[in-house]
């Protein structure tokens, strides 16, 4: 039986240069807009960063790392650019406070795994924009905490969606929507004992706010918009009001309660 054969022909790739398109530039800093708070500050175009913990200084304050994807960034405490950098390593650097601003855009955020001593804030579009040019945007939080001060977050206008899973301040939590569509998962979040936990989903249609095992003082949450659904399990407030603003609202968040959820 005749067989048939192929002839061996080595096949080789040409490498192609990068074209990787930046989309954006997310200025950074901790010393240079205000000392001690890691400042991010957003523009108008769809930036995507992550924000996260990765070790310690020797004075014990947290080391974080911020990196762009097809996003550029500007260390503005040191003058260069590029796709990830780390704040708070050297002596004398200590962040305690983490401000995020996006500015407009469609941006994605994803921040994790960070504990600072005072205030964290979220803020993701333009407050300054009225809503023009607000994008939709996407925020992811895990296992953030201040332990001496507030965590706030800002959703803008926009359809945004919001997953806050193991967010703890000290003192007050509260998350703020704008006129858009919002769909907003909080999973194990607190304030701190007697704190108000205030949740606003905005004036937007079909707002939805599924609260799970979370926990603090006097509570509010409001639906400025039509048909919101709000759903709880297993929670623990001191305080329950205002619920009456959603048109569906399922388990412990049912009604307004003047005790433990």
């Amino acid at each position: 039986m005749r067989r048939s054969t192929l002839s061996a022909k080595k096949l080789g790739f040409e490498r192609l240069e990068d074209r990787t398109v930046l989309n954006g530039t997310v200025m950074v800093d901790s010393l240079t807009t205000n000392a001690g708070t890691l400042t991010i500050t957003g523009d108008s175009h769809n930036n995507i960063i992550t924000v996260r913990q990765v070790g310690k200084n020797v004075d014990g304050a947290p080391i974080i790392q911020v990196t762009g994807a097809a996003t550029k960034l500007s260390n503005l405490d040191t003058g260069k650019t590029g796709t990830s950098f780390k704040f708070g390593s050297a002596t004398g650097d200590d962040i305690s406070a983490i401000d995020i601003e996006m500015g407009g855009g469609s941006d994605i955020v994803t921040f994790t795994d960070t504990t600072v001593f005072g205030s964290i804030t979220v803020n993701m579009d333009d407050p300054s924009s009225g809503g023009v040019g607000d994008g939709n945007d996407v925020l992811v939080m895990s296992n953030v905490h201040s332990t001496d001060d507030n965590v706030n977050v800002w959703l803008g206008g926009g359809t945004n969606v919001a997953s806050l899973t193991k967010v703890s301040a000290v003192d007050g939590f509260s998350l703020d929507a704008g006129n858009g569509r919002n769909v907003v998962v909080l999973n194990g979040v607190s304030a701190g004992s007697g704190e108000e936990f205030f949740v606003d989903l905005g004036t937007g249609k079909l707002n939805t706010v599924t609260v799970i095992h979370c926990s603090g003082g006097d509570s509010d949450f409001f639906d400025d918009g039509s048909n919101g659904v709000l759903v709880g399990v297993g929670n623990h407030f001191d305080s329950i009001s205002d619920v009456a603003s959603f048109k569906i609202r399922v388990g412990d968040l049912k009604h307004d309660t003047g005790g433990t959820g």
